[in-house]
């Protein structure tokens, strides 16, 4: 099985060190095995397939044919990123549509499978969602403005070479 995470830009190569994996492209690693935990890593799907496309008609089209295979119910989750004429909210209600018609249920609130789709400029990645927010750690009681991600945090210890044996001062 192959994966994508989603990074912060500029830590691709830490992140995919983490994960033994690859850098796909911006913001984007594959790996081929899944993790309790991820220090780097924002977002991971379980990668199902992938094309270019010059306009929204042309992902619908090419999900018509697909035959899913979910548990449901089911939601479906949309990023994107660059310049189109349409939103991710506009392909989420259309790809939805397209699984319910094949007879699966739907939750918003509570879904058991998220269909993840990543489109990143010409290019659409679809998956299944594995885990989201992960920077939105557990321990973190609260989250300011001023602090740093915990993603980002963790890239910067790495790529410092801090050990655990190590002790660091945030002087801030």
């Amino acid at each position: 099985m192959t994966y994508v995470g989603i990074v912060i830009e500029g830590i691709e190569d830490i992140a995919a060190e983490e994960v033994k994996g690859t850098i796909k492209g911006k913001r984007r690693i594959l790996f081929d095995k899944e993790k309790e935990d991820y220090q780097t890593i924002d977002t991971v799907y379980k990668l199902e397939e992938e094309f270019t496309f010059s306009v929204q008609e042309d992902i619908i089209n090419a999900l018509k044919k697909k035959k899913w295979k979910i548990q449901e119910p089911f939601r479906v989750t949309c990023k994107r990123a660059g310049n189109h004429l349409f939103t991710a909210n506009d392909i989420e209600k259309e790809i939805g549509a397209l699984i319910y018609g094949q007879g699966y249920a739907v939750s918003l609130s509570n879904p058991k499978t998220t269909v993840y789709i990543d489109i990143q400029e010409e290019q659409c990645t679809i998956g299944k969602l594995i885990k989201d927010d992960i920077e939105k750690r557990a321990y973190r009681v609260r989250r300011n403005s001023a602090g740093i991600s915990a993603s980002l945090a963790a890239a910067i210890v790495k790529k410092a070479g801090i050990t655990t044996t190590e002790s660091m001062l945030d002087p801030l």
